[in-house]
């Protein structure tokens, strides 16, 4: 994922003019003006919890909305690999809670 946003984030900012004249595809449109986010706000590790909901009014918004998922994806993946986190939630299954 790293490499991810890496890319993406390149690719948006040697394209940027280009992008921004042409128009988000119709499902990246929905997927981040819905209110039917499979799972997208219960899988944001960053700080703050608040509803993210990013603008996508053209092509650049797609690849830069692309690029910082892929950017939370990369902190959910050193949570899962965070002690503190994986005990955590092992205790928490074993008192049988919700994760």
């Amino acid at each position: 994922e790293a490499h991810a946003v890496y890319t993406y984030g390149e690719f948006a900012d040697v394209n940027e003019a280009v992008l921004k004249t042409l128009p988000p595809p119709v499902v990246a449109a929905k997927y981040y003006s819905s209110d039917d986010l499979y799972m997208f706000d219960e899988f944001q590790t960053s700080e703050g919890g608040a509803k993210r909901r990013p603008p996508c009014n053209n092509l650049h918004d797609v690849f830069c909305n692309i690029r910082d998922d892929e950017g939370e994806h990369v902190l959910t993946m050193r949570a899962c690999q965070d002690m503190t986190v994986v005990n955590d939630l092992a205790e928490r299954k074993m008192r049988g809670r919700n994760l």
